[in-house]
């Protein structure tokens, strides 16, 4: 069970917030209203996220970011004015949002992804220490388990190794073998050729583009890598494998517990659930294209 803290003065903003979970049975909600209220909190809970106005009326609003940051919460802000000064100020502010309609849906859209892709793990390629220390700090925000190397060779070699990463994240000029050969190559790998892949590159150029998309890249990132750019892409693509899983385990479900059969215009079976198969006493292989 997660863990969720809402601060706000206002009782309607954190009901509002309060309900987009209220479906969700893996969180659970707190709320303060006050700095006090949430130094208590603090003290008896460890919180997944806050998500937290700026300003409270026993507090500035530096007193309660700074007690977040003290006790590294990562932080989502909502405030009716953009707050992007405060990404670099405090390390542990993940985002900011305005507090408007859109900004409470990206609140739950944000949170969602988070929950989902807690502690997954993660793998940055980049001859850059400087860039790579600056993707691995924007994950680590995501609560994202990072490894780093720094070529894509020493990359292959540890994807050859492991097949426990959820997500790849690979420079495209390096050398040795570039974020496109690179791509090749993951593609080619069982485990990996279905997983998420993002190209990071100073180039803007379309027919370079559409080779890293013809070669299986999921998205594309322009340097100087912006946090909100960054963030935004990673959680679409963790909601997506969230979407593929829940699909998935649908699917599941409904072959175990369903009987269903289906057969083409001769009559013959072409599909089957498992549940069809427990009832019948036979396999799906003994089934298929067998007259119904």
């Amino acid at each position: 069970m997660k863990k969720i803290l809402i601060i706000d003065n206002s009782t309607v903003i954190r009901n509002v917030i309060k309900n987009l979970f209220i479906d969700n049975q893996r969180i659970t909600i707190f709320e303060a209203s006050s700095k006090e209220e949430t130094e208590q909190l603090i003290k008896e809970n460890k919180f997944f996220v806050v998500i937290s106005n700026l300003f409270l009326n026993d507090s500035s609003d530096s007193e309660i970011l700074e007690l977040l940051e003290k006790n590294s919460i990562p932080t989502i802000i909502f405030s009716s004015t953009l707050e992007s000064e405060l990404l670099g100020k405090y390390s542990n502010i993940i985002d900011y949002v305005l507090k408007d309609s859109n900004g409470f849906k990206y609140i739950y859209k944000l949170v969602s992804a988070m929950e989902f892709c807690y502690k997954e793990k993660v793998l940055v390629i980049d001859d850059s220490v400087t860039i790579s220390t600056q993707i691995k700090e924007i994950l680590e925000k995501l609560l994202l388990k990072v490894t780093i190397v720094e070529d894509g060779v020493k990359a292959l070699e540890i994807l050859n190794q492991e097949e426990n990463f959820s997500l790849i994240l690979s420079d495209y000029e390096m050398p040795n073998l570039n974020g496109l050969e690179l791509t090749r190559k993951i593609r080619s790998l069982n485990y990996y050729k279905n997983s998420p892949v993002i190209i990071i590159t100073n180039s803007n150029q379309n027919d370079l583009k559409i080779e890293f998309y013809k070669h299986g890249a999921n998205d594309i990132i322009l340097k100087p890598i912006l946090q909100e750019e960054l963030i935004s892409k990673v959680i679409n693509i963790f909601l997506n494998l969230k979407q593929i899983q829940e699909i998935k385990t649908f699917n599941h479900l409904i072959d175990k517990n369903v009987i269903t059969s289906t057969t083409n215009t001769k009559g013959k079976i072409v599909s089957v659930s498992g549940a069809f198969c427990e009832i019948s006493g036979y396999t799906k292989e003994e089934l298929l294209g067998k007259n119904h």
